[in-house]
């Protein structure tokens, strides 16, 4: 809190003044009751405000009765300013003179202050507490003759230094005993050491308060705009207004991340989301929100563990969503275009074979909704199928000739269809082999190849000389399958039926 000096008088007042006008009930629903009144007073003391403002007719006296106790225990901090001039129920409504800046007016109306602040230090039946003691800060150190602002007036003022002061401050009476400051009977305002109050609310606090400004996107404020503060961790609401300046507040707040919104016509302003914490005041302006969340897919595996960006791994799905001022309230997704909308709870894996598109989006708590998001995911789970035979698949005669053989194969897959056949060739005696890779094309496939064997074994082989060929088909994801067959040269001997 910053503190300027108050015109000529030497005092030093905050920059901002507490003004008690709603100090009371007594004008039905322009007021707070005590509680209130003291919690917005105390908080105004904490923040290092000392100027306050109130008038004799706020709330028809009871403002200063208020704010007379709650000065009681720390009166010296303060600088009060109040009014007179109007009529404050001290007098007949058709008392001519019960009204005006005249100076009768004005003693009635100082007396008057007097005696409420006085009452409210008085409780009912007991004894009088500490009092109240006014004293001109303005030249009380010097005689003035003929004082204009004496009370009756004209009079000439005597000097008054410290030591009058504080004898009244301390005993009710001046230096001499001669003039009383107080009535007789009142105890002295520091008859003994003063006691530094002990407010629970500061010294270990449980609750603590917001406050800020509601405007539109011009900055103009929005005047007695209905506000709502919710508490993120509760969902419990509290309802309010802003002020002809756009400012709102809440007190006594339970601690933990809350958000504050204000409507006025066609207006709509938020928060961003605030942390509140115990003893503490948190600042949270209110402003247009238009910035939609930003919603992040991240996939596990992170790239196609297949080939030419085929899943043959199922996928998981997971969806992260941030917003950088009213927080993200739902995200949600769609795999069928966006017909119809899915809320995003956990995980997702794609288990369905195939292309999927996933659209995702969020929306944050002030109903800004992003663009949808999309990913494709094409996902093969299923191995193709592959047949091959041969023919024929036994030689003979041995007769070392080359004898051509023809391999039969089919294939198919329905997924990612069908990409290519190859062929391992082997001949239990070293010699090598091979045949050419075929491409494929679709989802099934049926194809030839030829292979030239030597009709030939070893004399003491006696279960014949065996040609084994594996065929692989793959499928564009990447995925395989194999199938065997093979041919065998007969031993010398009679050749079957």
């Amino acid at each position: 809190m910053n503190y300027r000096l108050l015109g000529r008088s030497g005092l030093r007042v905050s920059e901002l003044c507490l003004g008690c006008a709603t100090f009371g009930t007594n004008w039905g629903p322009i007021g707070s009751d005590k509680r209130e009144s003291r919690l917005i007073f105390d908080a105004f003391a904490e923040a290092g405000g000392n100027f306050v403002d109130t008038s004799n007719r706020y709330q028809e006296g009871q403002s200063e009765e208020f704010l007379g106790e709650f000065l009681e225990r720390d009166r010296d901090r303060f600088v009060v300013g109040t009014k007179y001039s109007l009529f404050d129920g001290g007098v007949a409504g058709d008392d001519p003179n019960g009204c005006g800046n005249h100076r009768k007016n004005l003693r009635r109306s100082i007396e008057g202050s007097l005696r409420q602040t006085r009452r409210t230090l008085t409780p009912v039946g007991g004894t009088n507490l500490s009092g109240i003691i006014f004293f001109s800060m303005a030249t009380s150190n010097i005689a003035v003759t003929n004082n204009p602002f004496a009370i009756p007036s004209p009079v000439t003022t005597p000097a008054r230094p410290f030591l009058e002061f504080a004898s009244g401050l301390t005993t009710g009476k001046s230096v001499n005993t001669l003039t009383l400051y107080e009535p007789a009977g009142l105890t002295p305002i520091f008859a003994g050491p003063a006691q530094i109050p002990v407010f629970q609310w500061k010294f270990a606090p449980t609750k603590g308060h917001l406050k800020g400004f509601a405007r539109r996107a011009n900055s103009s404020a929005l005047d007695t705009a209905a506000v709502t503060i919710r508490n993120l961790n509760t969902n419990a609401t509290r309802s309010g207004a802003t002020d002809g300046g756009g400012f709102y507040g809440g007190v006594d707040l339970d601690p933990g991340s809350y958000l504050v919104k204000a409507e006025l016509g066609p207006d709509t302003v938020w928060s961003c989301v605030s942390n509140v914490a115990a003893g503490l005041v948190t600042t949270a302006d209110l402003n247009p929100e238009t910035v939609a969340p930003v919603t992040t897919l991240t996939a596990s595996p992170a790239a196609p563990d297949g080939s030419n960006g085929w899943y043959v791994t199922t996928p998981t799905i997971t969806l992260s969503a941030t917003d950088s001022c009213s927080g993200v309230v739902s995200t949600e997704y769609s795999v069928n275009n966006g017909a119809t909308w899915q809320p995003y709870m956990s995980p997702i894996n794609i288990t369905q074979e195939g292309t999927t598109t996933i659209l995702f989006r969020s929306t944050d708590r002030a109903g800004n909704t992003e663009i949808a998001g999309s990913r494709t995911f094409m996902v093969d789970l299923t191995d193709p199928s592959v047949q091959i035979t041969a023919n024929p698949s036994r030689i003979w005669p041995p007769n070392g000739e080359m004898t051509n053989i023809t391999l039969s194969g089919s294939g198919a897959d329905a997924v990612s269809g069908l990409s290519q056949v190859s062929y391992v060739v082997t001949d239990e005696y070293g010699t090598a082999l091979s045949i050419g890779t075929r491409s494929l094309t679709g989802n099934s496939a049926n194809w030839t190849e030829s292979i030239a064997l030597e009709a030939s074994r070893n004399g003491d082989d006696l279960d014949g000389r065996l040609y084994t060929i594996v065929a692989t088909i793959t499928d564009i994801a990447g995925r395989t399958s194999t199938a065997t067959t093979s041919v065998t040269v007969l031993h010398d001997q009679r050749r079957p039926n």
